[in-house]
């Protein structure tokens, strides 16, 4: 992992909290540096600023900042990385009761453009209580992060067949290898590494503790964090768990969920024919071979998989489009896809979204494979992929996505959580969808089962991640907003029914 140097002296920081006070945490080396983001030296010098947004007021309330901590927390003296985060101050000084750091998931994901999009979703009184936080976790974006232009090799969206994957097995050592050229320390960014980062950037701000606010991955790097900090949690909300588990269990572990909700909304399909799964699975391969050209619109894998995908996530959406999927009703296909447009459109018109997400493939792989417990074999994934696909021949599995793993880390590089339980922390509040297709809900069960203080809230609302964003719950957002301003924790076992 190559260390970023402090480019700035230390200029107009914003920090004016002392921090005698409070538990140092790991070191923070070196000179930190905050700035307005609206400082030309801050877009001229941090790369993939989002200047370039719509909303207004974006660069002028934000902090931008950065900080050095050590690469391995266990030697707190040794070569050190640089962290790059953005600060939003809280809107009401009087009110302010704290920092609350938020991280949108991945791994590989961009905490900056983060926060910059989760605070236009927040409502003001949350905005008036904290200064939000987001940071870039190592190996993304501001904070060491390069994108692997290597990318997957071959042309397949998913590799399926025997070959198929022998061949991308084949070709993942010298794609891993070119991008570890830029990059060799690629098991440097694991999970437990940036729950000390996250601390170091607590400590900077002179906070005893943090809120914290984390989707998807981040509900997994919050329960870390909890589990190795308790006494520094405030009120922390995990929104879309993901499961306890290794990278190539969860992703079987999805999969077959996503076979269990298809049998499930067949049931209840009443435009779906005898002959439902087995036209869906011709579609399937047909398309895996070359797209199919009508006259209203081009079906080619990636389209098929994010039809199926937004049906089982969205009951609605299933039976309107899917039947007619499986029928080549190309016409009711447009039909059915254009009122869930029209809706996401003008949402996304009203909350303008950054112009770009930043996030790193091989990053991504590479936390989620040091996070592990052990190396999965090629023989072992390659076998479990072949059976999904018997299985499932009209589902995308990823789980060929583990192929990867033997080439970003060695047995001795791993870096395996703890199962968190967070002994001695205040209520954390634990999101789990009933109809999130990628973070199945029994992992939102079973991640507050096993925190001492966890509560859970389940969702019935579609999608992966229902607070604070655009198509999410109101009912989640009321219960969070009281949580996160007033300290009212839901009632353990809350159910809150779909918009």
């Amino acid at each position: 992992m190559r260390a970023i140097p402090i480019f700035l002296a230390l200029v107009g920081c914003s920090n004016e909290q002392a921090l005698v006070e409070v538990d140092p945490g790991p070191p923070v080396r070196d000179t930190p540096i905050e700035l307005r983001c609206s400082d030309p030296l801050v877009s001229g010098v941090m790369h993939n600023f989002p200047h370039d947004t719509t909303r207004q007021g974006v660069a002028a309330a934000w902090m931008c900042g950065r900080i050095n901590v050590p690469i391995d927390p266990s030697e707190p003296d040794g070569p050190t990385l640089s962290m790059g985060f953005v600060r939003l101050p809280a809107g009401n000084p009087a009110k302010r009761r704290g920092v609350l750091f938020t991280n949108p998931g991945g791994p590989g994901a961009s905490g900056v453009e983060g926060a910059f999009m989760k605070a236009v979703f927040l409502p003001d009184e949350v905005l008036d209580h904290y200064d939000i936080v987001g940071f870039d976790p190592r190996g993304v974006n501001w904070s060491g992060g390069e994108i692997c232009t290597q990318g997957y090799p071959g042309p397949d969206v998913r590799p399926e067949s025997q070959e198929e994957l022998e061949n991308f097995d084949d070709a993942m050592g010298p794609t891993v290898e070119a991008c570890a050229t830029d990059d060799p320390a690629r098991h440097e960014l694991g999970t437990l590494r940036v729950v000390e980062d996250m601390d170091a950037l607590r400590a900077y701000f002179g906070e005893e503790k943090i809120s914290y606010l984390g989707v998807s991955y981040g509900t997994r790097l919050g329960a870390a964090y909890a589990h190795a900090h308790p006494d520094r949690v405030d009120r922390f909300v995990l929104d879309a768990a993901v499961a306890q588990t290794d990278l190539f269990e969860r992703l079987t572990d999805r999969v077959h969920a996503r076979g269990q909700r298809m049998s499930e909304l067949i049931a209840t399909c009443e435009g779906c024919s005898s002959t439902f799964l087995e036209d869906l699975t011709a579609v399937a391969r047909e398309v895996d071979e070359e797209p199919i050209v009508a006259d209203v619109l081009t079906l080619d894998e990636a389209t098929f998989d994010i039809l199926v995908a937004e049906g089982l996530s969205n009951p609605p959406f299933f039976a309107d489009v899917l039947p007619a999927l499986a029928e080549r009703d190309w016409s009711s296909i447009i039909d059915g896809i254009t009122p869930y447009e029209a809706e996401t459109q003008s949402k996304l018109l009203a909350y303008p979204s950054l112009s770009s997400e930043w996030s790193d493939e091989h990053t991504k792989l590479s936390v989620n494979c040091t996070d592990g417990s052990a190396v999965p074999t090629p023989e072992q994934v390659i076998a479990e992929s072949l059976s999904l696909e018997e299985a499932y021949p009209y589902l995308e599995s990823p789980v060929y996505s583990a192929l990867r793993c033997p080439y970003l880390v060695t047995p001795e590089q791993l870096e395996p959580l703890p199962v968190p339980t967070a002994e001695g922390a205040p209520p954390i509040v634990v999101i789990g969808g009933t109809n999130d297709m990628i973070t199945p809900y029994e992992a939102a069960v079973e991640m507050a089962e096993r925190l001492a203080s966890g509560v859970l809230v389940t969702s019935e609302h579609p999608g992966h991640g229902v607070s604070f964003f655009y198509d999410g719950s109101s009912c989640v957002d009321e219960l969070l907003t009281e949580f996160l301003v007033d300290g009212v924790v839901p009632d353990d076992g809350t159910v809150c029914p779909a918009d």
